[in-house]
């Protein structure tokens, strides 16, 4: 049995490699969310992840399973806590190895890289306050790698909510202790909630 994670454009992909039949049948993984977070079980199947006031944040998407032949083995999701068990019910009788696949999908946890883009925040709140033309989501005054932060923020806030979201990460992180490699996202309609890590793959490591 072994099991591989790897980053999508909006979360995580883990494929479970099930060998024989002596592998176990569940398979755990610690979701991390973030406090006042839950999970709630959808009819399909899938898990949705949403806030304290019924936000929907993301979904673990419906499981799936196949062994060798491309035959369907039965699976599915459970919530223990904070943990996502993926049950997949392979028996003598089925062909191994089997795949199967939990994958959490993220919207929208636009994508920083701590110690650049994060502390970065500082300058382009300073940028923003200096003044400066909008150009759809373009600001004069903020180029290189700070206007790609700022345009992605202002393609889902729009040009009104730049600043706001701006100055709160700048504020809230600028001075705060992140790995200098870490890979993080912050929930840009609602920065409060703060950053999350995110698969190193994300950031391009």
């Amino acid at each position: 049995m072994s099991i591989t994670s790897y980053a999508t454009e909006r979360g995580t992909q883990s494929l479970i490699s099930i060998a024989g039949e002596q592998a176990p049948k569940e398979y755990r993984f610690s979701l991390d969310l973030p406090e006042g977070f839950s999970t709630k079980p959808s009819a399909d199947g899938s898990i949705s992840i949403t806030t304290s006031t019924g936000e929907t944040l993301g979904n673990v998407e419906k499981p799936w399973a196949y062994d060798a032949t491309g035959a369907a083995v039965p699976t599915k999701f459970s919530i223990e806590g904070s943990t996502l068990v993926q049950t997949v019910e392979h028996t003598s009788s089925t062909v191994y190895p089997v795949v199967a696949d939990p994958s959490i999908q993220w919207v929208p946890w636009p994508v920083l890289v701590s110690g650049i883009e994060i502390k970065m925040f500082s300058s382009i709140a300073v940028a923003i306050g200096a003044g400066g033309a909008w150009a759809g989501c373009m600001f004069s005054k903020v180029s290189g790698v700070a206007a790609k932060i700022v345009n992605q923020i202002c393609t889902v806030v729009g040009v009104g909510g730049v600043a706001g979201v701006v100055n709160y990460v700048s504020n809230t992180y600028a001075n705060s202790s992140v790995q200098p490699l870490g890979c993080y996202g912050v929930y840009i309609t609602n920065p409060g909630w703060g950053l999350r890590s995110m698969p190193a793959r994300d950031c391009g490591f």
